[in-house]
């Protein structure tokens, strides 16, 4: 391999290295981060038994004469359905800034602490949260 090779893949690597930028500074960032979180969840779980649920009458529907459009609303509901997947297991964790679900090769979306910090969903670190004396 060549030097050109070499420090064209090492400048690759450091672009993709974890910026600390990308965690919460402020209990506020932590509340919003968790918000999101909790809202993508529950767009999962509504969309999912509504979609679904819909979709069955839907592609019948859409067999017959001048009703064909309708098979399009399930195909709508599954690309939803991913790209809200998607974002849900890439969430970034508030407190290190890597994906909260994931770590290479696996990852589990239904985990309630960090892959890579053990942060609990909701939580937000001591030294953040105003002092309770006062």
């Amino acid at each position: 391999m060549s030097a050109a090779r070499i420090r064209a893949l090492e400048t690759q690597a450091a672009s993709t290295r974890y910026d600390a930028s990308l965690a919460a500074q402020t209990v506020a960032e932590y509340e919003k981060a968790w918000r999101y979180l909790r809202a993508l969840r529950r767009w999962f779980v509504i969309l999912g038994l509504v979609g679904f649920v819909a979709s069955v009458p839907l592609v019948d529907l859409s067999h017959r004469p001048r009703l064909g459009f309708l098979g399009v609303l399930p195909m709508l509901w599954m690309v939803t359905m991913l790209f809200i997947v998607a974002q849900w297991n890439l969430f970034r964790c508030p407190r290190c800034g890597k994906a909260f679900h994931i770590r290479f090769p696996r990852g589990n979306g239904f985990i309630r602490r960090c892959h890579h910090c053990g942060i609990r969903i909701g939580d937000v670190p001591a030294e953040l949260e105003p002092d309770a004396s006062g």
